[in-house]
């Protein structure tokens, strides 16, 4: 089984049973819905078609609800294209916002930005394909650019304002009768753009349960503002807070800084290795694909080496957590009156899957004296650690690693035990009672 995995996002290319299909026998792990597009009785029908094109192949996939977040959109655009020139004046309003675009320069917006913006700052359009400036705003509802650079704009495509402060609003009306539909529908993730701290995921999941989300629905925080990874605290913190990370490359280049990319993925990737949590790295992984049938070595490189820095048991790119793969064995014992478990836990695809999530979170409201977890490698060591960190144990826990060959115990400070060792050591930790 190869243990990266492909998130695929779903659109009218691939609607339908049969190109579904053929997605899932090619390899696509988890399919992403996209919420800033299409109706809900579309994705109603794509969630129908994935569900039983898996159960007929007989092989478990994901779905992942992407919310739209506060994103910032057009609104129509005449002939879905319209040419833009270095110096013309753009007014972007908010009153035309469900108006038809007469292809001239005052365009349809789906977003009051009048309150929000100052003069002088910046605003990406489609992408950051162009940049603009505010040059002033004619009324309460409407802002006027001028353009720095030659392209094109097209309906619905999104606006990034690096500079402005939005004031922490993370959700908005479309995504709140999105999350309406998402509760009656089957998804294993929720998608959540723009946040900015730890506090926006916990308001998301007291959303999710007060509109009926099923507990074992996960979060996937999508990291693309300035304030998310403005330090390693912040992104830690972030991390703990939510089931799963996406690297949102493309928003993040704009907002925090193309510079600030690579540095905040890395600084994301390290935080999750720490804290046992999955990450997708998304972004034009492969996007001259949209044209070619092979990647350019760039992207190939690109690809390989995400996945190099990420082949550790305590994440995937991406990763489903439906897809129980991994299994562990579980044993009571009892040592003068209290109880020892022993968990044999066994990374088939090298992440913490829902199964071992349930496990390892009773784990952690126990009162154990220790617990051996039979590894076979460091990067389980920091899996299992990180993950009692991120789920907040009541008492600390200290390591104590058996050395392989040795048997030779090192301890470090703390008050309550975990031992990670080695298959062969484990047992002679148990039958000798050295547990505790």
């Amino acid at each position: 089984m190869k243990k990266t995995k492909i998130v695929a996002s779903v659109g009218p290319a691939i609607w339908g049973q049969e190109k579904t299909g053929a997605m899932i026998e090619a390899g696509v792990d988890v399919f992403r819905l996209n919420f800033s597009h299409g109706t809900h009785d579309e994705h109603g029908k794509e969630i129908e078609d994935i569900r039983a094109v898996s159960a007929r192949v007989g092989r478990p996939v994901g779905i992942i609800q992407d919310l739209q977040g506060p994103k910032i959109r057009l609104g129509d655009v005449k002939d879905d294209h319209k040419d833009v020139h270095v110096g013309q004046i753009l007014t972007l309003d908010y009153a035309m916002k469900d108006a038809e675009h007469d292809g001239g320069d005052t365009i349809p917006l789906q977003y009051n930005l009048a309150s929000k913006v100052k003069v002088g700052e910046t605003v990406y359009i489609f992408d950051g394909k162009i940049r603009t400036h505010v040059v002033e705003i004619p009324s309460d509802t409407a802002i006027r650019l001028k353009v720095e650079n030659d392209g094109f704009i097209a309906r619905k495509k999104g606006l990034n304002l690096p500079d402005t402060d939005f004031g922490g609003e993370i959700f908005t009306e479309k995504d709140l009768t999105d999350l309406d539909f998402g509760a009656t529908r089957d998804f294993d993730y929720v998608a959540i753009s723009f946040i900015q701290s730890a506090a926006d995921l916990h308001e998301l999941r007291r959303i999710m349960k007060e509109k009926g989300y099923k507990d074992d629905v996960k979060i996937i925080a999508k990291i693309e503002t300035k304030q998310a990874v403005q330090d390693v605290p912040t992104i830690e913190e972030i991390v703990k807070a939510t089931d799963a990370i996406m690297v949102a490359r493309g928003d993040m280049a704009y907002e925090a800084g193309l510079e600030a990319v690579p540095v905040a993925q890395r600084r994301l990737i390290v935080a999750c290795r720490k804290f046992g949590k999955p990450v997708i790295v998304a972004t034009q992984t492969m996007g001259t694909m949209v044209d070619s049938p092979v990647p350019t070595r760039a992207e190939a490189d690109n690809v390989a080496a995400d996945d190099f820095s990420l082949h550790d048991p305590s994440l995937l790119w991406p990763v489903t957590f439906a897809e129980g793969a991994g299994r562990y064995t579980e044993e009571a014992n009892y040592q003068d009156g209290i109880p020892i478990v022993s968990h044999t836990l066994e990374f088939h695809t090298d992440k913490i899957d829902r199964e071992s999530d349930r496990m390892l979170r009773s784990l952690a409201a126990c009162s154990l004296r220790g617990l051996v977890a039979l590894v076979t490698t460091n990067n389980n060591v920091r899996l299992l650690v990180g993950y009692s960190e991120a789920h907040g144990s009541e008492r600390p826990l200290r390591l104590e690693k058996v050395e392989a060959d040795t048997g030779k115990i090192h301890t470090d400070a703390g008050t309550e035990v975990i031992r990670l060792c080695c298959r062969d050591t484990a047992k002679a930790a148990l039958l000798d009672g050295g547990v505790g």
